[in-house]
């Protein structure tokens, strides 16, 4: 009897040992690609709206990023951005520092980054970027797949260039340039895969 009870228990124990042990032991992504999918949806709303080709312009507004997970609860990241309304044309890079406080899906990022600014084909000006902001972190699998990426931040453009600003006109399109193109507050819905 104790010997039957003995190996039952062993049989059990070897059967749900595995299932439980794939179930944990599967292998988290460290690498993770995104882009802002938000950022494109307003290249096409105002493509709708704006028969940009008539009018002699372009919009377009994209950024990619690239995480590589370090730990448990920090990544570093690197993005790449372009962002062009009519004739003003902002490219610009970023370094991001990222910590998961509540293991992976809520995350705090900070950033420095460089980012330069042409209007109208003139000069370009040069801004050195630093930013914060708070994001939630949606996986669809386990561990790897695909993945949504809601966040909210704040980003100060620090001039590094001397902008030319002549009258009202260039004025307001310094201010969009500075306070959307450049830098100011930003949302941002990414989407991407974990692998």
């Amino acid at each position: 009897m104790t010997k039957k009870l003995i190996l039952a228990i062993v049989i059990l124990s070897l059967v749900f040992g595995t299932v439980f042990a794939n179930e944990v032991t599967e292998p988290i992504g460290r690498h993770t690609i995104t882009i802002d999918a938000l950022q494109a949806m307003l290249s096409l709303a105002i493509w709708s709206i704006v028969d940009i080709y008539e009018e002699g312009g372009f919009i377009l507004f994209t950024s990619l990023q690239y995480e590589f997970q370090i730990a448990e609860r920090m990544s570093i990241a690197a993005r790449f951005r372009y962002m062009q309304l009519y004739d003003i044309l902002s490219l610009g890079g970023e370094a991001h520092f990222r910590f998961y406080p509540a293991g992976n899906v809520f995350f705090l990022d900070g950033m420095v980054g460089y980012s330069n600014l042409t209007m109208f084909n003139d000069t370009w000006n040069h801004y050195l970027t630093v930013g914060a902001k708070v994001g939630w972190r949606l996986h669809f699998g386990r561990g790897k797949g695909f993945i949504l990426e809601p966040s909210i931040g704040y980003t100060a453009p620090f001039g590094l260039g001397n902008p030319q600003v002549e009258d009202f006109a260039d004025g307001l399109f310094e201010w969009i340039a500075r306070n959307y193109l450049v830098g100011g507050f930003n949302a941002s819905i990414c989407l991407g895969v974990r692998f």
